[in-house]
C-alpha cells in the first residue's frame, strides 16, 4: 500500500468516527473547494504591473529579501542594547542609528536604477502615479 493510500484510509477511519454534524460539513466543503478550479482574473491594471515585473525580472531591476530585511527595534530595557551591539560587532546585524526612510527609499530606487538602461527618473515615476490615480478616480466617479 502507498502512503496515499494509507492516509486516505486513515482519513476515512476517522471520518466515519466523527459525530459532529458541523466538522463534517466544513471537511466536505475543503473537499469540494479542492476539487473546483477557481478561475483567476486580473485588471488591465494588474496585468500591466505583472508584464513590468516580468520585465524587471528580466533586466536584473530586482532586490533580493536579504537586502529588503530591516526591523525597527524599540528598546525597552538598556541591557538590549548592550547585546544589540555586541551583535553589530560579531557583523550579523548593522545598527543605524536615525533611519531615514525616504533616503533608504531613495537608495533603493539608485540601487535600482544602476541595473538598468532605462530607469525612469522620480519626475516619470511621479507623472505616471499621478495618471494612474486620476484614471482611477474617473473610473470610480
Amino acid at each position: 500500500m502507498t502512503s496515499l493510500e494509507i492516509i486516505k484510509n486513515r482519513l476515512i477511519d476517522r471520518i466515519l468516527a466523527v459525530k459532529n454534524e458541523k466538522l463534517l460539513e466544513a471537511i466536505e466543503k475543503i473537499i469540494v473547494s479542492n476539487d473546483e478550479e477557481e478561475e483567476i482574473s486580473f485588471t488591465s491594471e494588474q496585468i500591466e504591473m505583472l508584464m513590468m515585473s516580468e520585465q524587471d525580472i528580466k533586466y536584473g531591476r530586482i532586490v533580493s529579501e536579504f537586502e529588503m530585511d530591516s526591523i525597527r527595534i524599540e528598546i525597552l530595557n538598556p541591557k538590549a542594547r548592550k547585546l544589540l551591539k555586541n551583535l553589530a560587532e560579531l557583523k550579523l546585524i548593522r545598527i543605524s542609528d536615525s533611519p531615514d526612510r525616504k533616503n533608504e527609499f531613495k537608495k533603493l530606487l539608485k540601487n535600482l536604477r544602476a541595473k538598468s538602461d532605462k530607469a525612469p527618473s522620480l519626475d516619470e515615476i511621479a507623472k505616471e502615479v499621478d495618471s494612474v490615480r486620476k484614471e482611477r478616480y474617473d473610473k470610480e466617479n
